[in-house]
């Protein structure tokens, strides 16, 4: 029998975090255990996605994750694991890296490992319009790193706005 794996995914200003928290009030944490695992857990915060090197850095995080989700669930028949924002798109957000047989190959594998725990994947989006009003303006008003983050976000992409960039997304 696979794990209950939830993952929720989503762009920025999604509601990730908003449905996350709601739905960690209906599981049963009194009764069987429930790991909660925001997106930093796993190396992904704005604050480190210019980092060099870091890429591969986020794989690794991601498989020990899973390897805590196999052995955990091993032990735990009922245990629930919730990711918010696992980033399982990792690949193709990674056209910096250069072709590295090695990383595709470990990618390819994490993504087996997860398709086979059969995971429960929602995903979050946003219309359009919604999509200025909604990029964390909590962020914007006091942290000129958030700012400069957004700017280095178009700058790396083919795209001439957030907007489209996050559309695209």
């Amino acid at each position: 029998m696979p794990p209950s794996v939830f993952i929720i995914e989503g762009i920025t200003g999604a509601g990730k975090d908003t449905f996350c928290t709601s739905f960690l009030q209906t599981l049963h944490a009194d009764t069987s255990p429930v790991y909660y695992f925001p997106e930093e857990t796993l190396g992904f915060h704005y604050n480190t996605v210019l980092w060099p090197g870091i890429t591969p850095v986020r794989l690794s995080l991601m498989e020990q994750a899973l390897d805590f989700v196999e052995e955990e669930s091993k032990k735990t028949l009922d245990a629930v694991f919730l990711f918010n924002h696992f980033h399982i798109s990792l690949r193709g957000s990674t056209s910096r890296i250069p072709n590295d047989l090695d990383f595709d190959k470990r990618y390819a594998r994490l993504v087996e490992r997860l398709t086979s725990m059969e995971p429960k994947i929602l995903i979050l989006q946003l219309e359009p319009h919604e999509i200025e009003t909604k990029l964390h303006p909590e962020r914007a008003e006091h942290a000129f790193s958030w700012k400069l983050f957004l700017q280095r976000l178009i700058e790396r992409s083919p795209y001439a706005t957030h907007k489209e960039l996050f559309t695209a997304q």
